[in-house]
């Protein structure tokens, strides 16, 4: 089988749980392309789990690869770039210039992504950084936000949804020194779960 189709050499469980984060995002683009946006907040924190999983679980099993780097950064690029920014739009977020700020927070998210690839995480002092708000962080604090919206649907809640996705893109393309485990990550540990049981709540509208 692998003589036929070479790329199933890089079977393992570090890249399957990588390519599970993509099937997370391409079901959740469907369903909210239907108008379900519980279930594809839902696949959105799918995707987000994937994520964070994948890498750790390559380190312990001894399935770093380059290839298991590209792979991760493309799905990343549909999960965490695309399936935020189109949920935003299926939202509410439709006039030109909200348009044009879920362009940019896709855009920042790729180039962030692929900056990362080249120079990957730093460390200072003992501490462990990212250049930047990473793109599993932007797209968990915008589920937050996103579970607000769906619930209260405001022109205020909007506006503030709207911020979130223009502060999401300038942190992803900052120079910010962001600590890998840092309070803010540890916070979003108990934020982003309680964020998709709130999505499953009967609306307030």
């Amino acid at each position: 089988m692998r003589r036929v189709f070479p790329v199933l050499s890089n079977l393992g469980v570090a890249n399957g749980i990588t390519t599970l984060g993509a099937v997370f995002g391409f079901l959740g683009i469907l369903s909210a392309s239907n108008g379900n946006l519980r279930v594809a907040g839902t696949c959105l924190l799918g995707a987000i789990l994937c994520d964070r999983l994948d890498g750790p679980v390559a380190h312990w099993l001894g399935e770093k690869s380059s290839f298991g780097g590209h792979l991760d950064s493309l799905s990343d690029g549909l999960t965490l770039c695309l399936l935020p920014a189109f949920l935003g739009y299926r939202i509410g977020l439709e006039s030109a210039g909200a348009i044009t700020i879920l362009c940019m927070y896709v855009l920042a998210g790729l180039w962030r992504l692929a900056d990362f690839n080249l120079t990957g995480i730093g460390v200072r002092e003992g501490r462990t950084f990212f250049r930047g708000i990473p793109t599993t962080v932007a797209a968990s604090w915008l589920l937050v936000v996103l579970s607000a919206e769906v619930h209260v649907s405001s022109a205020l809640t909007r506006g503030v949804l709207l911020t979130a996705y223009a502060a999401c893109a300038l942190l992803m393309s900052s120079r910010i020194q962001y600590p890998k485990e840092g309070a803010a990550t540890k916070i979003l540990y108990v934020a982003v779960p309680m964020a998709t049981a709130l999505l499953w709540l009967p609306a307030s509208h």
